[in-house]
Order: C-alpha cells, then sequence, then structure tokens
C-alpha cells in the first residue's frame, strides 16, 4: 500500500488502508451487508474523507459513489 494511515491500538502500531480504498471496496464487492458496511464507514468518517480520493477508488473499480458529498 503505498498510501496507507497508521494506527495505534493497544500499544501496538499497525497501518491500515485508507478509509476511502475501505468504502469503495466494500461497494465494489456488492453485497447487502458490504453496502451497508461502506454507508456506515461514509457516515462515521464524512468529516474526514477526501471526497476526490473516494470517487478516483470508485471510477477505477468501475462504478460511481452512491452517497452524497
Amino acid at each position: 500500500m503505498k498510501k496507507r494511515k497508521l494506527v495505534l491500538l493497544n500499544g501496538k502500531t499497525s497501518h491500515i488502508s485508507l478509509i476511502e480504498l475501505q468504502i469503495a471496496y466494500k461497494l465494489y464487492l456488492g453485497s447487502d451487508k458490504d453496502v451497508e458496511d461502506a454507508y456506515y464507514l461514509y457516515e462515521l468518517f464524512r468529516e474526514h474523507l477526501t471526497r476526490g480520493l473516494l470517487d478516483g477508488y470508485s471510477r477505477r473499480m468501475g462504478f460511481g459513489i452512491p452517497f452524497k458529498a
């Protein structure tokens, strides 16, 4: 992962993918549960998301983001 976030959990550090990528991937998977998860992440992190990144990831996966900016 070229773009990743460093997180600290229980005193240990780890890297995770960007939330924008996680949302796009959940939508790409497409099950009802995955779409619900994507919407939950979107609402939870709405103020911290970079919409251009989210749109870019979804475009590369072949779809648009159904949530309002």
